[in-house]
């Protein structure tokens, strides 16, 4: 989870390269939305799995 969670950061981090660039004439906004629900989603699950670990 925590490999899916960088990837996750990473891809929107160059849907943001490409919407500041103007490289393409379509919208990613909804995409970057999208992404940044997972991104909680998995954030979530990581640190609950490491909590419950913990004890």
């Amino acid at each position: 989870m925590s490999i899916a969670s960088k990837e996750e950061r990473e891809t929107s981090y160059w849907l943001r390269i490409l919407k500041e660039s103007n490289l393409i004439d379509i919208s990613v906004d909804e995409f970057l939305n999208e992404i940044g629900q997972i991104i909680k989603i998995i954030t979530k699950i990581v640190k609950t799995t490491s909590k419950n670990l913990k004890q």
